[in-house]
């Protein structure tokens, strides 16, 4: 008798385990599950423009704090050419 027992619970969680899982991937008739292909391809699209986005702003801050900055550093070739143009 106790053995029956286990073995319904054990059973039971199984089945329901098994329709969690089945309204998880193909849904429950009236919408796609959210372990669906094309709503995994679209969480992983989101997840891609995010970091796009994320590398955009690094490289725009870098950019924007070196605007205004004078390079001083000039090569013996440009300093040349300055000073045939100087009049």
């Amino acid at each position: 008798m106790h053995k029956n027992k286990i073995f319904k619970k054990a059973t039971a969680g199984v089945l329901s385990f098994l329709m969690a899982a089945q309204v998880m991937i193909f849904g429950d008739g009236t919408a796609q599950g959210i372990l669906h292909a094309d709503t995994l391809a679209e969480a992983a699209e989101s997840i891609e423009k995010l970091n796009e986005k994320q590398q955009l702003a690094e490289e725009f801050k870098e950019k924007v704090s070196r605007l205004g900055e004078i390079n001083l550093n000039y090569s013996s070739w440009s300093k040349k050419n300055l000073s045939n143009h100087i009049i």
